[in-house]
């Protein structure tokens, strides 16, 4: 079974950062692993989204917005390699039921 590494950027959306979590629900996994990052938003709403994310997933928080290219490269130092695949979400994205294993099946 292929590995998933799911990395979601966070910044001042935390709302839509959980819809999209939400979303991926039933798609990740057993090997999969969920990553949020926060680019930088203010400290109440990293707190807030860390919480709220509770066990579904990592959480990381950046000391600034380091854009979308830099929130991922510091994303990927933590989480290291080993990953088949990398599936990288906007906060903004709810995700289909089936649409993990659609996109690794066309890999």
């Amino acid at each position: 079974m292929a590995r998933v590494l799911t990395l979601i950027l966070n910044y001042r959306t935390a709302k839509l950062t959980l819809d999209c979590v939400d979303s991926l629900r039933d798609e990740l996994g057993p090997e999969d692993r969920l990553l949020v990052v926060d680019n930088g938003s203010p400290a109440d709403e990293a707190a807030e989204l860390r919480h709220a994310l509770g066990l579904r997933g990592s959480f990381l928080s950046l000391d600034r917005n380091y854009g979308f290219a830099g929130g991922i490269n510091r994303a990927l130092q933590r989480a290291g390699g080993g990953w088949d695949y990398l599936w990288l979400l906007n906060s903004d994205t709810c995700v289909r039921p089936g649409a993990r294993s659609a996109l690794v099946m066309a890999l």
